[in-house]
């Protein structure tokens, strides 16, 4: 409950997110060719890339301004939004998130 008076992402709910999106991974695959065990261990891996990627920026950040810019948030987003899309489209998903704050 404190999460949502807080505006915070759940842990549970991220995972949740990535486990459909590696579930669906095992009956769609993208229309390419694969097993489906193949297609879901690869949802994982892009979300775990994808948020490596994204808790490094923030690390960096945060070592460099001294405060903190990106939080944890966007990086359970971001291993969510790896776990769905293939990996050259999470750049362009990423940027069109940030122009739409603006």
């Amino acid at each position: 409950m404190r999460a949502l008076i807080c505006c915070r992402m759940p842990s549970p709910t991220a995972a949740v997110i990535c486990g459909i999106a590696a579930a669906a991974a095992l009956t769609q695959g993208f229309g390419v060719s694969v097993e489906p065990w193949f297609a879901a261990g690869d949802a994982v891996l892009r979300a775990a890339c994808v948020a490596g990627l994204l808790a490094l920026l923030r690390w960096v950040y945060a070592r460099i301004r001294k405060r903190e810019g990106i939080g944890l948030g966007d990086v359970k987003l971001a291993a969510a939004v790896g776990a769905w899309l293939p990996l050259d489209v999470v750049p362009l998903c990423l940027a069109s998130r940030q122009a739409a704050r603006w």
